[in-house]
């Protein structure tokens, strides 16, 4: 009965004991990636705001070209076609900014990527440079292999 006790409280101590390391060892994973995950994602939310006002000035261009158009076609007057031509002009440069600024916050998160360890595949998915316990690539894992050579294919 007395080595049943011990053993007990031997077996309780240990699982105790694993269930707070393992605790304390995944404890701070979701504050490891936070930083990287808001400022991607921030990233993101302007590429998709640039996207949306890029795809606004192109429609007014458009529409101004358009019009542009049927005044000369209907033969209007030299000061209305003067104006459309500036109007299609200023919708141009708005284009034509608005795609550089979504350029831009394009290029601002391929860098945030880069930094916080993604990389784009070569089928241009983003793929984590986070080597684990689950990955067993060991091509990738190891940049030598086991023999001592590099990956010259790479």
């Amino acid at each position: 009965m007395k080595n049943i006790k011990k053993s007990a409280i031997w077996l309780g101590a240990g699982v105790f004991s694993t269930v707070m390391i393992t605790g304390a060892a995944f404890a701070d994973y979701p504050r490891r990636y936070s930083r990287a995950r808001n400022e991607i994602r921030q990233d993101m939310r302007e590429i998709n705001k640039s996207r949306s006002e890029f795809r606004d000035d192109l429609r007014d261009f458009r529409q101004d070209r358009a019009e542009l158009r049927r005044d000369l076609r209907r033969g209007a007057p030299a000061g209305e076609i003067a104006r459309d031509r500036a109007e299609v002009r200023e919708s141009r440069q708005d284009a034509v900014e608005s795609r550089r600024e979504l350029r831009r916050d394009r290029a601002e998160l391929n860098r945030d990527m880069e930094r916080y360890g993604w990389y784009r595949d070569s089928d241009g998915d983003w793929r984590r440079r986070d080597y684990g316990w689950y990955d067993n690539n060991r091509w990738d894992r190891d940049r030598n292999s086991w023999w001592g050579w590099g990956n010259w294919w790479r």
